[in-house]
């Protein structure tokens, strides 16, 4: 596949959203039906929207597609089924990285299937690649995924404030942008430094995808 190495991307003070997805895969959620995997309840730095794709999921929904996601964490799954977002169709409560999981959902095939940064949070790198091949497995068009680049630092975060502490939370793999080009993904590696930081030590997101046929 191919690697394209973005340097300095937070010279363009903007975040990895929907306009970046669709800059460098373009049309890639013009799509009937979507497989969300992990469904945070709330997004980072207490934003309401359980995840910054919302805009391009809500647009499946408002077209007259479907989109379901799965969540592993019981507490999450609560607070999602009792306020559910707005492009929300389905809910499976299981676990990516689980083969039953593929032999479960196996009968329904979408579209596209999102694991938007939530690689990182498989237990172990077997678990992370039997959760790609499970993505895959009910995909009969584009995988796109999501990942920090770089070290990360997130070992055992718990979880929101006042909630339980959820293991899945914490960070177990650490890809790189050659893992997921020799796994057949295109991968867009944004390098979050600015032209004036010594160090260029690569930090930031990376963004793939695969055609499954």
């Amino acid at each position: 596949m191919s690697i394209k190495v973005v340097p300095d991307f937070y010279v363009r003070n903007t975040v990895v959203e929907v306009p970046v997805v669709e800059e460098y895969f373009p049309g890639i959620f013009s799509v009937r039906t979507c497989l969300y995997v992990g469904i945070r309840p709330q997004g980072w730095g207490g934003c309401e929207s359980p995840n910054s794709l919302e805009q391009a999921l809500l647009k499946i929904t408002m077209e007259m597609g479907a989109v379901d996601g799965i969540e592993i964490w019981p507490p999450y799954v609560k607070r999602l089924r009792e306020n559910p977002p707005a492009w929300l169709n389905y809910l499976w409560q299981r676990d990516i990285c689980d083969i039953e999981t593929r032999l479960k959902i196996s009968p329904v095939r979408y579209e596209l299937v999102v694991w938007w940064h939530g690689p990182e949070h498989a237990q172990t790198p077997t678990a992370g690649l039997r959760a790609l091949a499970n993505c895959e497995y009910v995909c009969f068009g584009k995988v796109l995924l999501g990942t920090p680049w770089g070290k990360s630092q997130n070992t055992q975060w718990a979880g929101f404030e006042g909630e339980a502490d959820n293991p899945h939370e914490a960070h177990g793999w650490e890809l790189t942008p050659d893992e997921l080009d020799d796994l057949g993904y295109e991968v867009i590696a944004l390098n979050c430094r600015r032209p004036e930081e010594k160090d260029r030590t690569p930090c930031g997101h990376l963004i793939a995808c695969r055609e499954v046929s």
